[in-house]
């Protein structure tokens, strides 16, 4: 036997037996570090100047415990969601984010919420929030009289009350005139 396939069995036969071969040991892949579980909040539509509920989502990590894992949301579209309208709550696994729109404020706004682990790796999902229109209705047709000058013919107004305000929409008024 030449040298050159000698050296080619050796090699195949230490190969072998570092997988195991004869050795009766079977070896198993180290884990990968991986990012971490973040669950899904779906999307979510509301009216104008209100609040949802906390919504709750949950998040882990195979190698990072639940209370190491750093969590930040974002919204898309600051003048319908600013930052300081989105809470995060809780602790460990299970979290909870409000939202809260501007004030008036009326659309969509994409939320991203992202959870890192202490390796770096992070993930993050995404949802819609539909902010809707709310308009206020005329309540009350009002008759006033008044005179302009002393002994001077007395004239009516006519107008109408707000119940509420339009929430400075100027198309609330558009249909009456």
């Amino acid at each position: 036997m030449n040298n050159s396939l000698r050296i080619a069995l050796l090699l195949m036969a230490s190969v072998v037996a570092g997988c195991g071969g004869n050795s009766g040991r079977t070896s198993m892949p180290a884990p990968v570090d991986g990012p971490p579980a973040l669950t899904v909040i779906a999307d979510q539509s509301l009216d104008q100047d209100t609040s949802t509920a906390p919504l709750p989502f949950g998040i882990s990590d195979r190698e990072t415990p639940a209370a190491g894992l750093g969590v930040t949301v974002t919204s898309s579209d600051t003048s319908i969601i600013a930052p300081e309208g989105l809470v995060l709550d809780g602790s460990g696994g299970s979290r909870t984010l409000t939202i809260t729109p501007m004030e008036a404020a009326i659309g969509d706004a994409t939320i991203s919420v992202s959870a890192r682990d202490g390796a770096g790796q992070a993930v993050t999902r995404s949802f819609l929030v539909s902010v809707k229109p709310v308009f206020r209705s005329f309540t009350q047709f009002t008759n006033d009289t008044y005179a302009a000058a002393e002994d001077s013919d007395v004239r009516t107004l006519k107008g109408f009350t707000l119940d509420g305000d339009a929430n400075d929409n100027p198309t609330a008024f558009d249909s009456l005139f």
